[in-house]
Formats: C-alpha cells, sequence, structure tokens
C-alpha cells in the first residue's frame, strides 16, 4: 500500500511540474491521466494473464531465433519473410507455423553442430523427446517453446493426422544426424536415401498439417525426394568438415583405399563421386 501511494505522489508531482514550468498544457495532462486510466483498466489485466504472458513470450522467442538463424545464413531470413509476412492477415492463426519452425531449427542446429551446447546435443535432445513423449516440459528455452508447440498442435490432431507424434518422429530421426558423427557412420545409398526421404516426410508432413492444407505428404513424394536432394548437396561440404558424411559409404570406402581423406577436393577428384552426383542430379531433375 505504502508503494502505490509512493508511485501515485511521484506521478502527481511529474505532472504538475511539467505544467508549471509549461513544458505541457494543462489538457495534455489531463490526455495523459485518461489514457493512463484506460490501460490500467483494460490492457493491463489482460497482461497479467497467464495465457497473454505465455502467448508474449512464445513471439518474443520465435523471433529471437529467427535473428540467431538469420545471422547464420541469408536464406533464413528468406524464410523468416515466407512464414512471417502472411501471418500479418491472421497472426494468431499462423502462431504454430512459426512456432514449429523455430522448434524443428533450433533442433537441428543442435544436433549437426551448428548451435554451440555445453552438454552433449544427444543429451540435450533426447531429454527433449522423453519430456514430448510425457507431455511434461521444463522451464529451459527449447523445452518450454516445444511445450507450446504441443498445445498448439492439439488442436489439429484428427484420426488420421497426429502431429505430436510426426514431430517426436521427426526429432528422433534429426538425432541420427548427431549419431553419425559421434559414431564416424558411413552409410550405404539406400540408408541415406530411406533416412533423406523419412526426414523430409515427417517435416513437409508437419508443415502441410499446421499451414491447413489438404494434401499429405505421401501424396506428394516427389517434393520430399527433391528437399532431400537440396538438403544433401545444399550443405555437404559444410557437413564433411562437421564429421557428417551424406555420401554413400561404397565411394568413402573407394576414396580411402587410395590413400585420401574425405574432403570435398578429393571426394571430387574421384569418378566414382561425380557418377553419384550425376546420378543424384538426374534424380532430381525428375522430381
Amino acid at each position: 500500500m505504502a508503494e502505490e501511494v509512493s508511485w501515485g505522489l511521484w506521478s502527481v508531482a511529474v505532472a504538475v511540474s511539467t505544467w508549471l514550468i509549461w513544458e505541457h498544457h494543462l489538457v495534455d495532462i489531463v490526455g495523459g491521466i485518461a489514457l493512463a486510466a484506460v490501460v490500467m483498466k483494460l490492457v493491463y489485466p489482460w497482461l497479467q494473464r497467464p495465457e497473454t504472458k505465455q502467448a508474449l513470450w512464445v513471439e518474443l522467442c520465435c523471433l529471437w531465433q529467427c535473428l540467431q538463424f538469420s545471422r547464420r545464413h541469408v536464406r533464413y531470413f528468406v524464410i523468416f519473410l515466407a512464414i512471417y509476412l502472411p501471418s500479418i492477415r491472421n497472426w494468431r492463426r499462423y502462431r504454430v507455423v512459426r512456432t514449429a519452425f523455430c522448434v524443428a531449427q533450433w533442433i537441428d542446429d543442435l544436433v549437426d553442430g551448428d548451435r554451440p551446447s555445453a552438454r552433449e546435443p544427444l543429451d540435450v535432445v533426447n531429454e527433449l523427446v522423453d519430456e514430448m513423449s510425457a507431455g511434461s516440459f521444463s522451464p529451459q528455452p527449447l523445452s518450454r517453446l516445444t511445450g507450446a508447440l504441443f498445445e498448439e498442435l492439439k488442436a489439429f490432431r484428427t484420426a488420421d493426422d497426429e502431429p505430436e507424434q510426426d514431430l517426436i518422429a521427426l526429432v528422433r530421426e534429426m538425432q541420427r544426424d548427431r549419431t553419425r558423427v559421434v559414431g564416424h557412420e558411413l552409410w550405404s545409398d539406400q540408408e541415406l536415401d530411406e533416412h533423406n526421404r523419412r526426414t523430409f516426410h515427417l517435416s513437409v508432413n508437419l508443415m502441410l498439417i499446421v499451414t491447413g492444407c489438404e494434401a499429405r505428404a505421401h501424396q506428394v513424394p516427389a517434393l520430399v525426394d527433391a528437399l532431400g536432394w537440396c538438403s544433401v548437396f545444399r550443405d555437404l561440404e559444410d557437413d564433411l568438415g562437421k564429421g557428417l558424411v551424406n555420401v554413400p559409404r561404397r565411394i568413402c570406402e573407394r576414396v580411402a583405399d587410395r590413400g585420401g581423406a574425405l574432403t570435398p577436393g578429393l571426394l571430387a577428384a574421384s569418378r566414382e563421386f561425380r557418377a553419384w552426383v550425376r546420378d543424384a542430379h538426374l534424380r532430381a531433375s525428375a522430381d
């Protein structure tokens, strides 16, 4: 009570002082008091509601994450515009799209080594998967944002669609990239194709669900395969530098047999690698 009285007296003193030294007219002061009263009566109680605080936190967190993504590469700024500009017309409806993108990209950055982590990324993501499976989330920012996304996804459940389970399956599939790096694993053509196809099948399906499309990923297999091809060849050199090898084992072993390391230069000099790239490009063009 004493604190409220002190703030009230201070506010009155400020208002009166601006009038006495002719910095403001009396009508300015009266208008300011009226505006403050309206804000305190209508806006302030709204801002104190738990759901409002959560929504504001989610929006600020998503904006901050988009800034971090965009600082790393301009393509993420393009994605930011592609998601946020359509949101202007229906901000609340597309919150789930903004949140889903930020959660998925944040996890992807962790497992791919694009975001510093004080702990082993696999441990962080394993805990997150456990939380998603249990439906209980910690106050940590990534966990809290994922929890907010899960709340949004509930509205999209149908007899055919289970977006929460799709998200869990997608994260588990993304974890395999980190497992490959830690274990220095080399995969066959079939294993790489299946991994890319499953990753993008799940991510495309989530995208179609949350944006309100009627189609599903199984109806657009060419899109799924094309996105997998783009991802592999766009990041091939960077991934090799981080120990993530998206080149088939048969090619890597032949390069190693010749006494070479798995560097982009030596791979490019391999006729087996060039043949694989040509074949992948033909398949992507068909898609």
